[in-house]
């Protein structure tokens, strides 16, 4: 099992007007240490597009003990848990101070970048799938069910600086969508908490994407949509 640390220094970058760590910097984080980790095992990104593939998000869940806050110094940990079927999950842990402050786990697929549908790896790209192996959480990210009621809070369109060289809109964008959108009083009183992300369908430049808002026992689920057609969906729940 290959484990990869990095330290990071908050910096204003990285931080909103809480001077907390912006959320959707925690993702954008966890993707590059994915990419590294993926580098690790020998699938960097040039030797998968040589093939026509690249890795994509289908599922995420972060558990957010404590946010980073500017200027503190934190280390993150990534490592390959384990494949299930046509999925490679990858966990994360946040540090600070030697406690740990947030969990991840992440569920990621190979696409065909061709057909732009999942395709299965033969050679698995984790060193270990035995049954006990360290991780971040003990659940997988969960499959997000919509409320019956869902209001449309707002529409964005999607620009080019949205883009990534995958040839749509990078992931963070829906979560810096979610904090456009979400109440303030939840983002400054609801901590410590969960966010999880199914990503569905993906989204491409000029979309106009609706973003959609609604409850459910307790939890603010998101969702947002590009002609009716569901692209990903967030949901924000209390930590038990």
């Amino acid at each position: 099992m290959k484990k990869i640390t990095e330290k990071l220094q908050v910096s204003e970058i990285h931080s909103d007007y809480r001077s907390s760590m912006k959320v959707s910097q925690i993702f954008l984080v966890m993707q590059e240490m994915a990419e590294k980790g993926a580098n690790e095992l020998g699938m960097s990104r040039e030797s998968m597009i040589e093939n026509h593939q690249t890795f994509v998000l289908s599922r995420m869940s972060l558990e957010i003990g404590r946010l980073p806050k500017l200027y503190e110094s934190i280390e993150v940990t990534t490592w390959p848990k384990k494949t299930i079927k046509l999925f490679y999950i990858r966990d994360f842990i946040f540090t600070h101070q030697e406690k740990i402050t947030m969990r991840a786990s992440s569920v990621w697929a190979i696409l065909d970048l061709k057909s732009r549908k999942i395709v299965r790896q033969q050679a698995t790209v984790h060193s270990s799938d035995k049954q006990h192996v360290d991780e971040a959480l003990s659940y997988m990210p969960p499959r997000i069910k919509l409320p019956e009621q869902m209001d449309e809070v707002g529409q964005v369109l999607a620009t080019y600086s949205m883009t990534d060289p995958n040839g749509h809109i990078n992931n963070i964008r829906y979560i810096e969508w979610v904090y456009d959108y979400l109440p303030k009083e939840v983002i400054e009183f609801y901590n410590p908490y969960t966010m999880d992300i199914n990503y569905i369908n993906e989204v491409y430049y000029k979309d106009k994407i609706s973003i959609e808002m609604g409850k459910k026992d307790n939890k603010i689920i998101f969702c947002g949509k590009v002609n009716e057609k569901i692209c990903f969906m967030v949901q924000i729940r209390e930590n038990q």
